[in-house]
């Protein structure tokens, strides 16, 4: 039959009670053998958090290597429009991948918005890199812009997909999210944090509202009118959130 490797074996548990449950069970069928239990783990790409306190994982990983192709492309002496689409079109998804469900803090993000305006434009003391990066041709490049249109598709891509259980769960959860980055635990609290930042709020009937007076259907709209008010909406808010110098 099947041998089970022990040492490569763990489990995971939201709760105290299901994880005392859990060894008990491993104790009846394999006496005097125990399991591991993590509260963090990655799988399919994203780092998970089960329990206890949040654990970046290879979240860190991805963005140190993030950071480390951005000084690499800096000195390559590509055109501008070559460093756009690259930063584009690799090192934000290599670098952000995942972090749909966690968002990396505002520390982390500002690293990548410095390292993002110097690749393309080098080093100056006098740089605003949010200002130059929303200079940039096409979408913007700013690496939290990037993963707000990024979570915003990838959840309307979600609810497309699932029953109406599932979405009235999800929507649930995302309304009544209040609080900052430590209380985010999931694609849904996630994704409320960051439409938060920018004063927007998705209710329970799916309905995306922007301004007191603005407000549509997020799964009728198209991405394209969705980026493009999201666009309006980073632009209204850049000076007074990410004028500070690095």
């Amino acid at each position: 039959g099947v041998r089970i490797d022990w040492g490569k074996t763990w489990f995971w548990s939201t709760c105290k009670r299901h994880a005392g449950l859990i060894q008990s069970f491993v104790q009846e069928c394999v006496p005097g053998q125990t399991i591991h239990q993590k509260s963090s783990a990655a799988d399919l790409g994203f780092q998970l958090q089960y329990s206890g306190n949040n654990e970046l994982g290879i979240a860190t990983t991805r963005v140190e290597k993030g950071l480390k192709r951005l000084e690499r492309l800096q000195a390559m002496p590509h055109q501008l429009s070559v460093k756009e689409a690259m930063i584009r079109a690799s090192i934000l998804p290599a670098a952000l991948h995942g972090a749909e469900i966690k968002p990396p803090s505002g520390e982390i993000l500002q690293q990548l918005r410095s390292k993002c305006a110097h690749a393309l434009y080098g080093n100056s003391s006098s740089l605003s890199p949010a200002i130059a990066l929303a200079c940039s041709n096409g979408a913007l490049l700013d690496p939290e812009f990037w993963l707000v249109s990024r979570a915003l598709a990838t959840a309307r891509a979600f609810l497309l997909r699932q029953d109406d259980v599932v979405r009235r769960d999800f929507l649930a959860m995302c309304c009544k999210f209040r609080g900052n980055l430590q209380h985010v635990h999931g694609p849904a609290s996630a994704l409320a944090f960051m439409l938060c930042n920018l004063d927007w709020k998705l209710d329970a009937t799916v309905v995306l509202h922007v301004t007191a007076f603005l407000s549509f259907p997020l799964l009728e709209i198209s991405m394209h009118r969705v980026k493009r008010f999201l666009q309006e909406a980073w632009m209204d808010k850049l000076i007074m959130l990410h004028s500070q110098r690095t």
